[in-house]
């Protein structure tokens, strides 16, 4: 039966070979897991297009959208938005942010406990990546309907720093 090997495992494989013991980027195998946890009171007012500023992350940071979720008991009638960052990661620091790439189109409408990768598969999944530069991580609207003011929305935002 053959062996398959993913990029991470064909680098320590051939790192044990000659004899060395290290790994191609340390931040996909380990580092210190941390959780941001931050709270946005909604307004009632916001609307399609606006960002809420989550939370500042250093450089390094690789975020888990397997580990990240909003919580909301009873955010309106319709409440859906993407998640993403300001990150500068195009070539020569080119501005290249990505609103969608760690949740794509959540639907909070219902309220509840909603991973980011309840909906589609958000770019962070495809190709992980750690930040640049410190980066803020913010929620764009992208539908606001009757929205509960008062309706406090809970973010938990796991990402690792490399050791």
């Amino acid at each position: 039966m053959p062996n398959y090997l993913t990029v991470e495992a064909t680098s320590q494989t051939a790192a044990a070979v000659a004899g060395k013991d290290r790994v191609k980027d340390g931040s996909k195998v380990g580092g210190n897991v941390l959780k941001a946890t931050v709270q946005y009171t909604l307004l009632g007012t916001e609307a399609t297009t606006e960002t809420i500023k989550l939370v500042q992350l250093p450089a390094g940071a690789r975020v888990s959208v397997r580990g990240s979720s909003v919580h909301a008991e009873n955010p309106g009638t319709a409440l859906t938005m993407d998640i993403g960052d300001d990150d500068l990661d195009g070539p020569a620091g080119a501005d290249a942010t990505d609103v969608d790439r760690y949740a794509d189109l959540i639907v909070l409408s219902s309220g509840g406990l909603v991973q980011f990768s309840s909906v589609g598969t958000p770019d962070a999944i495809i190709n992980p990546r750690r930040l640049n530069a410190q980066s803020w991580i913010y929620a764009t609207i992208v539908t606001a309907t009757s929205l509960t003011a008062g309706q406090v929305l809970t973010f938990e935002i796991e990402y690792t720093v490399s050791k």
